[in-house]
């Protein structure tokens, strides 16, 4: 009884955002959400690379705000795995996701 909420935006407006794929560890797909602010402009992707730092897949983001990619990896073998999201040849941030068998 009287509990009382407290509720808190955690995001930055003007600050690119990389969350982490859910679920994670995962088997089949997983879901990346991310955000750009409307001031960012050039070149955006997000780069798959394995766990040897060879890319494997190559994204370009042509949206702004809060987005998410929906990644199949059932041709993918089991393993550790890093998505960065790259604005202008700078990688912004990088998250690691581990693909089950």
């Amino acid at each position: 009884e009287g509990e009382t909420t407290l509720q808190v935006e955690l995001a930055n407006k003007d600050n690119v955002i990389l969350y982490q794929n859910q679920p994670n560890p995962f088997d089949g797909s997983t879901v990346i959400r991310y955000f750009i602010p409307e001031n960012i402009s050039g070149n955006m992707y997000i780069s798959f690379t394995d766990m040897y730092g060879k890319e494997i897949k190559k994204l370009e983001i042509k949206e702004k705000g809060f987005s998410k990619i929906e990644a199949s990896t059932e041709n993918l073998a089991s393993g550790i795995y890093s998505y960065s999201i790259i604005i202008n040849d700078k990688v912004m941030d990088t998250k690691k996701m581990i693909k089950n068998k």
